[in-house]
């Protein structure tokens, strides 16, 4: 039964914040990418959306806490891609199981030195 309600009640429980409607469309698609480079299993991993940034590239950097169970601690994941790609797929890259998103961290780093200005996600 534990195991039943680790899986089934976080999903339930968590909700993600609103999207923007242009990025609505491709958060399942990046919570698929982090599930599928989660180092958890086989524990279950529920990453729930917390923030969303637009950049002047055409790319969109999707934040999440990743919760895992004994859901004691948090950790994050972030998928950065366009999407609208051109050529119709999508492809997410970013981090996962960070420590930290916040300004300083290294992820954020990152981004400011590959994507360029923030935009607003319209």
């Amino acid at each position: 039964m534990a195991t039943i309600l680790t899986y089934t009640l976080p999903p339930l429980l968590l909700r993600d914040v609103e999207a923007p409607a242009r990025i609505a469309p491709v958060v399942d698609d990046a919570r698929t990418t982090i599930v599928g480079n989660s180092r958890q299993f086989p524990r279950p991993l529920h990453p729930r959306l917390i923030e969303v940034r637009c950049f002047e590239n055409d790319f969109a950097a999707l934040y999440f806490e990743e919760w895992v169970p004994t859901y004691i601690g948090m950790r994050y994941a972030v998928a950065v891609g366009q999407p609208d790609p051109p050529d119709g797929h999508r492809a997410w890259e970013g981090g996962y199981h960070l420590d930290s998103i916040g300004p300083d961290s290294s992820i954020e780093r990152e981004l400011a030195t590959q994507l360029g200005d923030e935009v607003a996600c319209d």
